[in-house]
């Protein structure tokens, strides 16, 4: 697929970040930001919104449908996971807390010219946030760590945020509402709520599965879906009566889905990948599309090997996917895909072979390759290990860099020795980086500790 590479322009806004330090816009970010949400209100103007290497938390915009996209926040946030807007002027992002602070909520009515910091209240990660006006939104996350969710609320705008109460003990991941009182959240552990009263009361809903939820989205009171995945298959369920039944769909694709977008009740599109939203992966890059509400979904051809985190169309033919480390445009419903952003991996990362048995506290060598050889330095790849907590889902733990052992002509062993202390089930990947190249990661293979 031919790469076209992203124009970045310097913005000159100034904005308050939530820890009261002022935080100049982005000047010429790096092109390796990784990006979690994208939103478009017409064919040209739309926002992407992520983080980068080095700025932290970072928002774009676009007036050419994505020809070029202009930097407009740096460093207000260790990482922005969703942005929302209304219209031309009007739109939200939010993001993490960290070390003890609130978490983020920012806010434009000039086009993201200038951003505002507004009070959340929490310091939980907010990972999704939706309005249906300009007075009245959601916003909704979570700690994994302490193993809850977190909704709040506003209806002037942001101006209060108020606490509402999910019932939840996992992490909210998406949020969607089709008007005022009606709305969905989703999190780990498959958890769907609705509510009926704007939040005044959620209830929880029967989804069926245990896998984690990563978006979901109505076109209707009535009609939406709900998608996501346990990283050995992908998961997408369907309701026609506001999520009194959730009925479970055949993607066909064992990559996590990360995002769902319908622009109507028949066409309609999910994204995603085996990584986390920071993360990207060797075997990722998965598009699926449907035509008939999701009695079928057909894989498309992103041309990248990036996890993709979200994506949004603003008719059949004109959407984007977003990911780490990339920008996706289509013009054509997805026949073909367009690289608008992003640097592309240099090598291939194969994964890693570990004991599938290990003992806690005992020394173990995992190794794998990299491709093409490399024949300099001392380190070759690290590996990332993540533990699986009681709702499922795999929480990043500690990384160990592993040796560069001999090359071939072709491609570089490396080994590293560890060992784990927590008995349960593990998973690890290798990362890779290049100078001047997006990084590669492998896929994950699984430990369990004893």
């Amino acid at each position: 697929m031919l790469m076209m590479v992203l124009a970045f322009v310097s913005s000159l806004a100034v904005v308050p970040d939530a820890r009261g330090a002022t935080v100049r816009a982005a000047q010429a970010p790096s092109a390796t930001d990784w990006f979690n949400s994208v939103a478009f209100v017409d064919a040209n103007t739309g926002w992407a919104a992520g983080a980068g290497v080095q700025s932290g938390g970072t928002v774009f915009k676009t007036t050419n449908g994505g020809g070029t996209w202009t930097a407009q926040i740096s460093g207000a946030a260790p990482e922005f996971y969703s942005v929302s807007f209304v219209d031309l002027a009007t739109g939200w992002a939010v993001g993490d807390s960290e070390q003890s602070l609130l978490a983020t909520i920012l806010k434009t009515t000039d086009g993201g010219a200038t951003w505002t910091a507004q009070d959340s209240g929490t310091t939980d990660w907010l990972c999704s946030v939706d309005f249906v006006n300009a007075s009245t939104g959601w916003a909704v996350g979570g700690d994994y760590y302490l193993e809850h969710g977190a909704v709040l609320k506003t209806t002037d705008g942001g101006v209060h945020w108020t606490a509402q109460t999910p019932g939840t003990e996992g992490t909210l991941r998406s949020v969607h509402f089709v008007d005022p009182s009606v709305g969905w959240a989703v999190g780990d552990g498959g958890t769907i709520l609705k509510t009926t009263n704007g939040g005044a009361a959620w209830t929880v809903q029967s989804s069926g599965t245990t896998n984690g939820l990563s978006g979901v989205q109505f076109i209707s009171a009535t009609t939406g879906w709900a998608v996501g995945g346990d990283y050995t298959h992908g998961t997408i369920l369907k309701t026609t009566d506001g999520g009194a039944n959730w009925i479970a769909q055949t993607p066909g694709t064992i990559q996590t889905l990360r995002s769902v977008h319908f622009v109507d009740a028949n066409t309609g599109w999910a994204v995603g990948g085996d990584g986390w939203p920071d993360e990207m992966s060797s075997d990722a890059g998965t598009i699926l599309k449907t035509i008939n509400g999701g009695t079928t979904w057909t894989a498309q051809t992103p041309g990248t090997m990036q996890t993709l985190t979200a994506v949004n169309f603003v008719d059949a033919a004109n959407g984007w996917a977003v990911g780490n480390y990339v920008i996706l445009n289509t013009r054509d419903g997805g026949t073909t895909w367009v690289q608008q952003a992003g640097l592309l991996p240099k090598a291939t990362v194969y994964t890693p072979v570990a004991p599938s048995t290990m003992y806690r506290g005992h020394s173990y060598t995992i190794y794998g390759y990299v491709a093409p050889r490399h024949t300099s330095g001392t380190y070759l790849a690290t590996l990332k290990f993540y533990l699986r907590n009681s709702h499922g889902v795999y929480v990043y733990h500690n990384s160990v860099n592993a040796k560069r052992y001999y090359y071939s002509t072709t491609k570089t062993k490396y080994k590293a020795t560890v060992s784990l202390p927590h008995s349960g089930r593990w998973r690890v990947r290798a990362y890779h980086s290049d100078a001047g190249h997006a990084p590669s990661y492998s896929g994950y293979d699984y430990i369990t500790v004893k």
